[in-house]
């Protein structure tokens, strides 16, 4: 939820009534965009700290709060920083859909619960003939 999809998909959700709870990694209150919409939607957004790599926090969260979807925005987007870290790149890209499938999985929630994952491929090449 902390960077800019994230901030607009929490803008359209509570704009449409909707109770959204946005996982940040780091400290909470320096997002000030986060903020901002937190001043204006006190009662209905609700921020956290955790991260996907942490599928323990993970399920603690999920099973303190009552969801009907998730909406699963997290990565490591930057493509040049994605090829100097690639393994957590990979991690986070990755292994953090997996721990938040898990999580739902260990919850073993009586009910339906919508999970959208957010993914692109991008090809940062300006050679064709050199895609890998």
């Amino acid at each position: 939820i902390g960077g800019q999809d994230g901030y607009y998909l929490a803008s359209h959700l509570l704009s449409i009534g909707c109770s959204v709870h946005g996982l940040v990694r780091g400290l909470v209150d320096r997002r000030i965009t986060l903020t901002a919409l937190r001043k204006a939607h006190e009662d209905r957004f609700m921020l956290h700290s955790g991260d996907v790599l942490d599928v323990s926090n993970l399920i603690e969260l999920l099973g303190r709060i009552k969801i009907d979807e998730i909406y699963h925005l997290a990565a490591q987007s930057q493509v040049a920083l994605s090829f100097q870290q690639p393994v957590y790149t990979y991690d986070v890209n990755a292994l953090g859909t997996i721990r938040l499938l898990e999580a739902l999985t260990a919850l073993k929630l009586n009910k339906h619960i919508r999970f959208y994952n957010v993914c692109v491929s991008h090809n940062a090449t300006a050679r064709p003939d050199r895609l890998f």
